[in-house]
């Protein structure tokens, strides 16, 4: 293997690896089952639904969205949910990481959040 060629590949491992550091976990495509209205430390919506566990949380088939950071986002993303399950509409998320919410459970169970990503609809 040449100079120039094990500099290429270490160069592709590591931005792969750096990529993957900040990377995001999509959801399964699903049509949401219901929400709960979260009023609790952290206010935001909790989504139920067969999403799976994209990141490995405690608990998976449920993510939340924190009403924390934009807050026209926020309501979009809220509208989309209540369109998805009026309309039997999929909708699929991408959770940036685990965390608890303490209303739910005890503290080190772990739920996905949705934050400063996308909500999609189809």
């Amino acid at each position: 293997m040449s100079k120039g060629m094990i500099r290429r590949a270490l160069f592709v491992f590591v931005f792969c690896a750096a990529s993957q550091a900040h990377a995001a976990w999509a959801t399964n495509w699903a049509v949401p089952t219901s929400y709960d209205v979260v009023t609790a430390v952290v206010p935001g919506i909790m989504v139920h639904g067969a999403f799976g566990n994209a990141a490995g949380c405690s608990s998976g088939d449920i993510f939340f969205i924190p009403k924390a950071g934009n807050e026209q986002q926020y309501s979009l993303m809220v509208a989309t949910v209540m369109m998805a399950i009026a309309t039997g509409k999929e909708i699929a998320a991408y959770v940036t990481n685990c965390s608890p919410q303490n209303w739910y459970a005890v503290p080190t169970h772990t739920f996905g959040n949705v934050v400063g990503t996308t909500l999609n609809i189809r």
